[in-house]
C-alpha cells in the first residue's frame, strides 16, 4: 500500500496521539505480535513511551502478591 506524503504524515499524528491515551497499553501486545517489522516498531516504541510518560499515573500490571516460602 502506497500511502501519499501527506496520509503518511495525518496516520503518524493519529499513532503519536494514540499513544498517549491510557488505552494504548492495550496497543502494545497486539502490535508486537503484528506480522510487520514497522508495527511492532511502533509498538514498542509505545510501550517504551508508556513507561516513560505514564508509568507513574497508571501501571497497567495488576500488582501481584507474592507468597514466599523458605527452603
Amino acid at each position: 500500500m502506497n500511502l501519499s506524503t501527506e496520509d503518511q504524515k495525518r496516520l503518524h499524528g493519529e499513532l503519536f496521539e494514540a499513544q498517549k491515551r491510557p488505552e494504548a497499553w492495550g496497543l502494545v501486545i497486539p502490535f508486537l505480535q503484528h506480522p510487520d517489522p514497522n508495527v511492532q516498531f511502533f509498538g514498542a516504541h509505545t510501550i517504551q513511551v508508556k513507561i516513560t510518560r505514564d508509568w507513574h499515573v497508571s501501571q497497567p500490571f495488576v500488582e501481584l502478591d507474592y507468597c514466599f516460602t523458605p527452603f
